[in-house]
């Protein structure tokens, strides 16, 4: 496959895309985008991107931001790549702590209540994002971003640990 067809057009928003897994960091929890009216790239967690990315649908707007891509990427310097994916791999340390902490969390939560712990998923951007509100510290929680606990089915908050585990009444939505 050529370089210009492995590229991928998108809007997110109203702003305009291009994605190109030549520039990737391989492993990582982050995509960057290249943003056209920015001019320049915006690391995005994979999650969020495939659940707010849309393929651009008419082929104008398309070839628009291909050369708009094409042109920033003949004209910047290697190190704009290099300092992006050292952001990433800052962005993916950051992210692995915070996410090892909401686990650690969520295992003391179930030990509390004497639930077995059967672990958590991270999100994928896939299938349908719910938002809720985390019903051990109020704070705004969602599919998107946050794990899942593979015991409820329940989102499981980042600051506090907390899922469905527990919750007197199961069929309540979270």
């Amino acid at each position: 496959m050529d370089k210009e067809t492995d590229l991928w057009c998108a809007s997110v928003g109203r702003m305009h895309v291009v994605y190109d897994p030549g520039i990737q960091v391989p492993g990582s929890r982050w995509v960057l985008l290249f943003q056209v009216r920015r001019n320049g790239l915006i690391p995005y967690t994979k999650a969020h991107a495939r659940s707010v990315a849309h393929p651009l649908g008419d082929s104008e707007s398309q070839l628009s931001a291909l050369k708009a891509y094409e042109d920033w990427r003949r004209t910047i310097a290697p190190s704009v790549l290099t300092d992006a994916h050292r952001d990433v791999r800052r962005k993916d340390e950051h992210l692995a702590k915070k996410m090892a902490a909401a686990i650690a969390m969520h295992r003391h939560h179930l030990e509390a209540l004497a639930v077995p712990y059967s672990g958590t998923t991270e999100p994928d951007g896939r299938g349908d994002i719910r938002d809720a509100v985390c019903r051990g510290c109020g704070r705004d929680i969602g599919t998107e971003a946050h794990l899942g606990c593979n015991r409820c089915g329940w989102i499981v908050c980042l600051n506090c640990g907390t899922c469905g585990c527990g919750c007197e009444d199961p069929s309540r939505m979270e």
